[in-house]
């Protein structure tokens, strides 16, 4: 486990755990890298640093759900869960997979410490409030988000990468390069043989044209395709 969630586990400053480390109370349990949490410095450090301080009131009204899923209530059960976590070196359990989708007000949740969520919310049913009110909001946004594309004032990002800059950026590539060339051949070709400046000029339009109407036509494909695509 990393120094920064050892310190969360641990409810201190991750200057605490280097210092545990530079001391030697952790010595042996640090690779380097990582903190072993089955080593016996380990699970001698949570044990002193971890356990929780609340009212007898908030501990009567807490849940805690342990690393395994098992839920516990009051003072035995947070020392209990503790324990269990110290016991394993499964980041998975606190690693959980699919967080960058969750919203950032509650990602940033999980590294708390026990005591700092208890001292936020006071118990469960105040933090399953706040979540009930954070799932609100964010529906609100998904239907905005929703009507604002079916209505056709939002694109989607993608969209725009692929359907309008991608394709611009190749005929502009394609014009400086293959197109300035073939003009300048051609134009000077044409002033060595006598041609008129109207008849140069028809010829730079017509080539820059062969470049610039298919990007609109691609642009134009690409649109509607997402247009019928998100009908359906």
């Amino acid at each position: 486990m990393t120094r920064n969630r050892f310190a969360g586990l641990a409810g201190v400053q991750q200057s605490s755990i280097q210092k545990a480390i530079n001391s030697g109370k952790l010595a042996e349990a640090f690779d380097g890298k990582k903190i072993d949490l089955s080593h016996p410095q380990a699970k001698a450090y949570l044990e002193k640093h971890s356990k929780p301080k609340v009212d007898a009131d908030e501990i009567s009204s807490t849940v805690v759900v342990n690393p395994s899923g098992v839920e516990s209530s009051g003072r035995k059960g947070k020392l209990n869960n503790l324990k269990a976590a110290a016991g394993s070196n499964d980041e998975s359990e606190f690693d959980i997979e699919g967080m960058e989708y969750v919203p950032e007000q509650i990602r940033k949740l999980s590294d708390w410490p026990l005591k700092k969520l208890v001292k936020r919310f006071g118990n469960v049913a105040s933090f399953i409030d706040w979540l009930k009110a954070t799932k609100i909001i964010e529906d609100i946004e998904t239907a905005r988000l929703k009507n604002g594309k079916a209505a056709g004032d939002l694109v989607t990002r993608d969209l725009i990468v692929r359907g309008v800059i991608d394709p611009i950026e190749t005929a502009h590539i394609k014009m400086i390069t293959d197109g300035a060339k073939n003009i300048a051949n051609r134009v000077h070709s044409m002033a060595i043989a006598g041609k008129e400046v109207e008849e140069c000029e028809r010829y730079a339009r017509e080539t820059l044209q062969s470049f610039i109407r298919p990007m609109k036509a691609k642009v134009a494909r690409t649109i509607k395709q997402e247009m019928e695509d998100f009908e359906d």
